[in-house]
């Protein structure tokens, strides 16, 4: 016996198949979508930096704090990252891999390509292909956030 499928069906599989992977390959990308603690918000988004003054043409993961308390916090955090599935700092005490930043009542900040501060960037990748090496994963861990007077 012989099974035939249409070609609709097959297109739909095909469609289905595409988008499940793009949402896999997204998740992975991403990391960490989105930690609160005692009142601060940490969301990620994929953005690229292009800038034809430097020559760059970057991906990275932008990080963006909101603090929804009535009062200013000391926020602190590391930021563990995993190139081609290896992490690249998870032994290291460096403070290349620590946030530290003090947000106003309300305030809500994230990185730029824009900004001279980078902290609030992960590097993700080089579009333009200069380097194979991506960001496979990243965690946002030991969040520490203190009311400031």
């Amino acid at each position: 016996m012989k099974i035939t499928i249409n070609t609709n069906y097959k297109s739909m599989i095909k469609q289905f198949i595409f988008v499940f992977l793009a949402v896999l390959v997204t998740s992975l990308i991403n990391g960490q979508e989105k930690i609160e603690k005692n009142g601060v918000t940490i969301n990620s988004s994929q953005i690229r930096c292009t800038s034809l003054q430097n020559g760059t043409d970057n991906m990275y993961i932008s990080l963006k704090v909101h603090n929804s308390n009535n009062y200013p916090v000391s926020i602190q955090f590391d930021k563990k990252m995993w190139y081609d599935g290896a992490c690249v700092n998870c032994e290291s005490n460096s403070d290349e891999y620590k946030v530290t930043l003090t947000l106003a009542a309300n305030q809500t900040i994230e990185g730029f390509c824009d900004k001279k501060d980078y902290q609030l960037l992960i590097f993700h990748s080089m579009p333009s292909g200069l380097t194979t090496t991506k960001l496979t994963d990243f965690k946002i861990e030991n969040l520490l956030v203190t009311p400031m007077k």
